[in-house]
């Protein structure tokens, strides 16, 4: 009798080991949602590419090299593109704006302006930061041309 039991519970712990497992990579699979660009004259999202690392690299690139302020009063412009780049862990971010850790972060390229970044804060605020690095890695990693 002792013998079925334990057989049981081994049977029962090998089940929820093998569910377990299962539902790791399931999760995993799909925790990172997709980057997605945002055409703001056809107010829609117009590409939805699968995140990558390359990608990631890419944008934290640009994070990294911020250096102003925006002090627009509207900051969204009316035409242009907003890629939003999920990050796959929280991404620290240290500067004299922003001290946070960053899910994902915003990339706003406006027509005929500097482009920037809307990171947001732990506090759920918003930030606008100009950068100076070239954005035009991250275009080649997402295979998108934004203004041709």
């Amino acid at each position: 009798m002792n013998e079925v039991i334990l057989l049981m519970r081994k049977l029962l712990i090998i089940i929820a080991l093998i569910f377990g497992v299962g539902q790791l990579f399931t999760n995993a699979a799909y925790a990172i949602a997709p980057v997605e660009v945002f055409d703001l004259q056809k107010e829609k999202v117009t590409e939805s590419v699968p995140s990558s690392a390359t990608i990631e690299k890419e944008a934290k690139k640009l994070i990294k090299s911020v250096d102003s302020l925006v002090t627009k009063i509207d900051p969204i412009p009316k035409t242009g593109y907003m890629i939003k780049v999920p990050f796959s862990s929280p991404t620290p971010v240290h500067n004299q704006w922003v001290e946070t850790e960053l899910d994902q972060a915003i990339f706003i390229f406006p027509v005929d302006e500097k482009p920037y970044v809307m990171l947001v804060n732990e506090q759920e605020q918003a930030i606008f930061l100009y950068f100076s690095a070239d954005s035009q890695s991250l275009f080649n990693a997402l295979k998108f041309d934004p203004f041709n």
